[in-house]
């Protein structure tokens, strides 16, 4: 079904000059390169996963950014649908990047306060992106994802939309994130080298399953010289680099 025939609300998003996002358009910045690497490795991936969890180890470790910036490359390909749930009902973030109203969200659509068509918001500069906030939860977020309505919720995703990419709260951090994942197709596990424990994240991978691991993704890693390559001379290596902190980022995406 097309998500156009819901009757769904289109908003202009803003981003701040200074966001770390991905600014959603051709650019060849080297980030925005390795963002298209890692959706052509999860559109390869056997196991043909639409509906993604985004999480880690930790805090402070860049998956909310890499969520919504995964999102946004699936949308460049204008072929179909992606939508950007915020599932991290404790610490939402999406709504604050995209600079849009935090209600109504996923929490509402739970919490049986409104439609999920309520909580849908079309991207106008981008019709092939669509975002679910979090919305503000009223009771126990654990509560509200371990419901019949979180998993008729997923269903509807399907039908929808071509990828979905959810963001959640860290793995083991809260119950809400194996309730999350456990509607879902595949895991991508963002870590960070100047803030990922090593310890921390090899246990966090054990609790993984192994088929529904994605993969791991590696946020600000900085650059070593035996990773340099040969640039080649596409016209977009013209083009300017981003400004803000993703360009200062190298975003390396591993798949299993």
């Amino acid at each position: 079904m097309d998500p156009l025939a819901l009757n769904i609300r289109s908003i202009a998003v803003h981003l701040s000059p200074r966001s770390p996002l991905l600014p959603f358009d051709e650019s060849g910045s080297e980030v925005a390169e390795q963002y298209r690497i890692a959706r052509t490795k999860i559109i390869q991936h056997p196991g043909s996963p639409r509906v993604l969890v985004v999480s880690s180890a930790g805090t402070g470790e860049g998956k909310t950014i890499t969520a919504a910036s995964l999102a946004s490359v699936f949308a460049l390909n204008s072929d179909g649908c992606v939508l950007l749930v915020d599932a991290d009902l404790r610490r939402s973030m999406i709504h604050t990047q995209f600079r849009l109203s935090s209600t109504p969200g996923l929490a509402e659509t739970l919490q049986g306060a409104c439609h999920l068509e309520d909580a849908l918001i079309q991207v106008k500069q981008f019709p092939s992106l669509y975002v679910i906030p979090a919305g503000e939860p009223k009771a126990n977020p654990t509560e509200l994802l371990d419901s019949c309505r979180w998993v008729t919720a997923c269903d509807r995703f399907r039908r929808y939309f071509d990828y979905v990419i959810v963001d959640s709260p860290p793995v083991g951090a809260v119950a809400d994130y194996d309730l999350i994942q456990a509607s879902c197709d595949g895991v991508i596990l963002v870590a960070r080298p100047d803030q990922t424990k090593r310890k921390h994240f090899l246990e966090v991978l054990e609790r993984i399953p192994r088929e529904k691991l994605v993969g791991v993704l590696m946020n600000c890693v900085e650059k070593w010289f035996l990773w340099k390559q040969p640039r080649y001379r596409y016209p977009y290596d013209h083009a300017g680099s981003h400004s803000g902190k993703a360009a200062r980022d190298e975003t390396v995406g591993r798949t299993s």
